[in-house]
């Protein structure tokens, strides 16, 4: 007989596994919609020149007309390299008509090299994508009558675009629900101790609480968290500005466009296509497109709305806010229960910025969502020696990590390190041979939640699985001038380096400004009150640290130590690459895409101000409140300010 140890093992190998051929399955059951061209695509026409012979058609000038059951036309290629075919119509199909494509290296046709698709009534071109080689013969036949305009061959393929039909999200249903039951028993296996028989959960609310990350909140932190969100959502219903928030309406794009259409899009869509930029943010369809999708697709039941819609989509942005705010108080209830805690929850929640990115359709919010969300589990895989369950969960940060935004990737290098290191400083506590299993089970659940972004990619944009290079050649075709990448004047086509590029520009102060507050497109700042305070309480948070660490010489626990240093080193990775992006790239001196390294300023910050405070009065509750009332009042009386700030710009 297993033992229970086993038993629970190999229910989670059969989980992974489970998931991992349902995800293939649904991925190889997409259906193709329609295909597009690559922008250094050449075709050649093989039409007329190239037809080595024509049977059972009755040709009138361009117009074929079958007359047997078998209508042939085909065409001599010498041995040329094609990777697909189209055939371009002068008129619209009457009625569907079946297509089959014959091909031939060695100039023998048979029935199993064959491709078939149906055109539809109305169509104008029939598409097909060949495996690429050489072709000697390539024949079309056509069971209707259709008036040909041209046939073209290319070598450099074309790109399917796929739709999600009713059997397909049938599918994706039936995975979930089937998924789901899986977890139930695996979680319940893990959780029978009692004996070795098949559990039997009875109590659905104790097995949820002790299997989902949460901690219970007082009343004051629901309050807390009521004032957040109507910040949020009440700025997200407010400013319907398409110049509120930066790149909206070109993100906004993308979710639109799978609204509309109920089909995935290519990164080159024309309609995706910015005419100033020459490229769209189709090319990086990452988890919050799709989520703002679900809360679109859920309105639309209600109402058709534009405003409605755009509302809708926006509420993704919502959500993240309200995570962020949610998993901050529930990393300082696994720290500690002083009340001195507010000081890292309120700037966290509530910092300006936080509520602007929260508000308007963007990948930054999802994305700083996903590093609180790790950082949280960071604390309860140590407290819990990293079991089975922390382990699932972490995988889960990572995956969401990754699907979120590629400026939050560092904390998925800095997770990875502290895994290791927290087992290396407990090698005496845990096994190798256990760092390993746990650790292919987070590999395993991070590739089954992020996985197929990076397949997807790789299929659609040649090898290219976070699709960095992939939108260079229509920026390049359809950019304006001073956008192509070949005429783009970056600081390290000038000549500078990194530092040469801080000394001549002015991204440390406007990225430093704007991690906290500048609203708009970069352009609506606080009055400079703001800017001094904020300058004094950092100054202040120093050196109540030094004072911590250097005259009190607090010492941190090694578990915090560990999560701390991997935050800072996670938060330098992260300004290090918007540099590099500002230095080579785009010169974008912008916070939000530094806004990941927050958690960690605002750590120093608690902890400083924590040791000032107890310079005063130590470890005094009262007082503690009162400083954490007086910190809630700024923060609020300062979101109003923006508030104001927003609605003067919008409005006059």
């Amino acid at each position: 007989m297993l033992t229970l140890k086993k038993r629970r093992l190999r229910c989670l190998f059969v989980l992974l596994f489970f998931f991992a051929v349902e995800s293939v399955a649904w991925f190889y059951n997409l259906e193709i919609d329609h295909y597009s061209f690559k922008p250094n695509d050449k075709r050649i026409s093989v039409y007329p020149e190239n037809i080595a012979y024509t049977s059972g058609y009755d040709i009138s000038e361009d117009r074929f007309v079958p007359t047997d059951e078998d209508p042939q036309l085909c065409f001599a290629l010498d041995l040329q390299t094609v990777s697909s075919l189209v055939i371009e119509l002068n008129k619209p199909l009457e009625e569907d008509a079946v297509v089959e494509l014959f091909y031939s290296r060695d100039g023998n046709l048979t029935e199993k090299k064959k491709i078939s698709q149906i055109a539809k009534k109305g169509d104008t071109s029939v598409i097909f994508s060949l495996k690429p080689s050489e072709y000697c013969l390539l024949r079309i036949d056509f069971n209707s009558a259709f008036d040909l305009k041209d046939v073209t061959v290319s070598s450099t393929g074309v790109i399917p675009h796929y739709v999600l039909n009713r059997r397909i999200w049938a599918r994706l249903l039936f995975e979930f629900v089937a998924t789901a039951l899986f977890v139930i028993i695996v979680y319940a296996i893990h959780e029978n101790k009692q004996d070795d028989k098949d559990p039997i959960i009875a109590n659905t609310g104790k097995f949820l609480s002790k299997n989902i990350p949460y901690e219970k909140l007082s009343f004051s932190e629901r309050a807390f968290l009521l004032l957040c969100l109507a910040f949020y959502f009440g700025w997200s219903l407010v400013f319907l500005n398409p110049y509120y928030g930066p790149d909206e309406m070109m993100r906004y794009d993308v979710p639109l466009y799978i609204f509309n259409n109920n089909a995935l899009p290519f990164g080159g869509e024309p309609e995706l296509i910015h005419p100033y930029w020459g490229t769209s943010y189709g090319f990086s369809l990452t988890l919050p497109y799709f989520l703002n999708v679900l809360f679109m697709k859920l309105v639309s039941l209600f109402t058709l709305n534009s405003n409605a819609i755009w509302v809708a989509a926006r509420f993704t942005s919502v959500l993240s806010g309200l995570g962020i705010a949610y998993f901050s108080i529930c990393i300082t209830k696994r720290i500690t229960n002083m009340p001195t805690r507010w000081f890292f929850i309120i700037p966290m929640s509530l910092t300006p910025q936080i509520v602007f990115i929260s508000s308007y359709i963007n990948l930054d919010s999802f994305s700083l969502f996903t590093v609180v969300f790790l950082i949280y589990i960071w604390l309860v895989g140590m407290q819990n020696n990293w079991n089975i369950r922390s382990c699932i969960w972490f995988g889960i940060g990572l995956g969401l990590c990754l699907v979120s935004y590629q400026f939050a990737y560092p904390f998925v290098l800095g997770s990875f390190f502290l895994y290791c290191v927290w087992h290396i400083v407990h090698r005496k506590q845990v096994t190798f041979k256990r760092f390993i299993l746990h650790g292919l089970i987070i590999v395993g659940v991070v590739f089954l939640v992020s996985g197929w972004y990076f397949i997807r990619n790789a299929y659609l944009y040649n090898g290219d699985i976070f699709a960095i290079n992939a939108s260079k050649p229509y920026a390049e075709m359809y950019a304006a001038q001073e956008q192509k990448p070949s005429f783009k004047h970056t600081y390290r086509v000038q000549g500078y380096s990194v530092p040469g590029m801080l000394k001549n520009s002015n991204w440390v102060d406007m990225t430093l400004k704007s991690v906290f507050y500048i609203l708009g497109g970069m352009n609506w700042l606080a009055p400079q009150i703001v800017y001094k305070c904020l300058k004094i309480a950092v100054v202040l948070a120093i050196i109540g640290c030094l004072y911590g660490l250097i005259v009190k010489k607090y010492k941190f626990k090694n578990d915090y130590l560990i999560a701390l240093m991997l935050m800072a080193f996670s938060s330098a990775l992260v300004v290090c690459l918007s540099l590099y992006y500002s230095w080579s790239g785009d010169y974008q001196p912008q916070g939000r895409y530094i806004i990941t390294v927050l958690p960690f300023v605002y750590v120093l910050v608690a902890y400083g101000l924590h040791n000032l405070l107890n310079i005063f009065v130590r470890n005094n509750r009262f007082f503690q409140r009162c400083a954490s009332g007086v910190l809630l009042s700024a923060f609020v009386v300062l979101d109003i300010t923006a508030t104001f700030n927003c609605l003067s710009h919008i409005v006059y």
